[in-house]
């Protein structure tokens, strides 16, 4: 018998829970208490995530914990726009995307710049949490503030094409 998966995840800004409708289906729901337009964009980040990738229930799992870690330091809004645009980055490690946020910040402020800053050239570019943590260090970071601008434009680009 297919286990159904459900958890809560504690947010700062409200209460998400995952859980299957049915074993069959693998669909996910996310239900949150803020606002509709937001539910309504997070179940459309959901329905990409489910038909681009087939995920099982562990892959389910990996997608509530790093959306719940994005939504954390980034925003609501922010983790899903960065769901639909790269919804294999959810599949990663939590611990490794983690680690990669936070060492993005690190590199960040060590060239003077915010937080900020790194959480906007992530969300333009999540693939950047892909990269492990020990190589970032010595990241140019005038280079991936450019490339993560480009990676942002030529993704709303191709959602109009």
């Amino acid at each position: 018998m297919r286990a159904f998966l459900s958890f809560m995840v504690a947010l700062n800004v409200g209460t998400l829970a995952f859980m299957p409708t049915t074993p069959s289906t693998k669909s996910l729901r996310l239900y949150h208490s803020r606002s509709l337009p937001l539910k309504a964009a997070i179940d459309d980040a959901r329905e990409i995530f489910i038909k681009e990738l087939e995920p099982d229930d562990q892959d389910l799992q990996k997608f509530g914990e790093n959306f719940s870690i994005l939504t954390e330091r980034v925003g609501e809004a922010s983790a899903v726009k960065m769901c639909r645009s790269a919804p294999l980055m959810f599949l990663k490690d939590p611990s490794r995307v983690s680690d990669s946020f936070d060492a993005w910040v690190d590199r960040f402020l060590a060239e003077g710049e915010s937080r900020e800053e790194a959480a906007i050239a992530i969300t333009k570019n999540p693939n950047l949490l892909a990269c492990l943590p020990a190589g970032i260090a010595d990241a140019p970071v005038g280079a991936t503030k450019a490339y993560a601008a480009f990676v942002g434009a030529t993704k709303a680009y191709a959602a109009f094409v």
